[in-house]
């Protein structure tokens, strides 16, 4: 798959169909079946360049944050583009929308929580306690919403009254992803310390920590209708799926080795179904070139089997793994 520019940050959909692809002055949609160009979103100057990408998990939604402080939300059925702005804040490091299609939340550079309604968007943001936001997540329970904070740690709100609800002792450094499972139940961070979850429940770590996963991870993915697996991707040694997380004998497995580039020189993005299958799209920064990938696994007490077969690259070969 080719952008029309050189990729500076991508993004897939939640159900794997289309990939968004965000260059310095516009954002495409693409195909991950065909590569065909669907849809293109051009920027005037003033609204600065995309610096981060969401879908929303209906599919109606896209929302892009820019360099320059604004937010643009994007009715892809409609055809509609709403753009608003927080003023000179600058960089938008995050976005996200909540799972019901009502709000959006973003993180700019002076660090605050913006809270947008679509209903009301010109009506202006709520902004939420100052906490040096650097990653916004959404809980598929209404008015919670995860923050990475930039000095370390994550905050849990609740929108509605702007109440911390939770802090709790995630990654120190970088965070790279940040989402709540299916359920709302399982809050998961991914970064340069591995990953981490939370129990929403308890608020607290599952037994098998402190560590879940140790190498630095650049993103992670759930099936959404199960708790039982996760896959991610390792920065340095390729794409692994974890079964049977939260049972007495998790594992992980390395499904392959992804670009022939290094991946902290890469945008990566990926996404799994309910039926185990899943895509990841990954591009060298700044280069036209987009290879997506397709992968499943299929999980039955004491067997799994991974199957991994490049569509639109030419690395890595087809691959199978099974066992007991």
């Amino acid at each position: 798959m080719t952008a029309g520019c050189g990729v500076e940050c991508l993004k897939l959909s939640y159900n794997g169909t289309r990939v968004a692809i965000a260059c310095q002055d516009r954002v495409e949609l693409h195909s991950t079946d065909s590569g065909k160009r669907l849809l293109e979103l051009h920027l005037p100057n003033e609204y600065g360049k995309p610096t981060c990408l969401k879908y929303s998990r209906s599919g109606k939604y896209f929302v892009v944050g820019t360099s320059v402080g604004y937010v643009i939300v994007w009715d892809i059925e409609a055809g509609q583009v709403s753009p608003f702005s927080f003023g000179p804040y600058g960089w938008v490091n995050d976005v996200d929308i909540s799972w019901d299609d009502t709000r959006v939340a973003s993180a700019p550079l002076d660090g605050s929580i913006r809270l947008t309604y679509l209903q009301d968007i010109e009506d202006g943001s709520r902004v939420l306690p100052h906490t040096e936001a650097t990653l916004v997540a959404f809980s598929p329970m209404v008015d919670v919403l995860a923050v990475d904070l930039a000095f370390g740690g994550l905050q849990i709100f609740n929108v509605a009254t702007g109440e911390i609800l939770a802090i709790l002792g995630g990654n120190v450094f970088a965070t790279q992803s940040l989402s709540f499972s299916f359920d709302g139940r399982w809050l998961w961070e991914g970064g340069e310390e591995g990953i981490r979850t939370w129990d929403t429940r308890s608020l607290t770590q599952p037994t098998q920590e402190p560590a879940f996963y140790d190498n630095p991870v650049s993103t992670i993915s759930m099936p959404p209708n199960s708790n039982a697996a996760v896959a991610f991707v390792d920065r340095n040694l390729g794409l692994y799926v974890r079964l049977n997380c939260f049972g007495d004998s998790p594992t992980s497995h390395k499904i392959g080795t992804l670009p022939t580039h290094p991946l902290h020189e890469s945008e990566i993005d990926i996404e799994i179904s309910a039926d185990g299958s899943g895509v990841v799209a990954t591009s060298l920064l700044f280069t036209e070139a987009v290879q997506i990938y397709r992968f499943a696994f299929y999980d039955s007490p004491g067997m799994y089997r991974i199957d991994f077969t490049d569509i639109q690259g030419d690395e890595p070969p087809h691959k199978s793994l099974g066992g007991t």
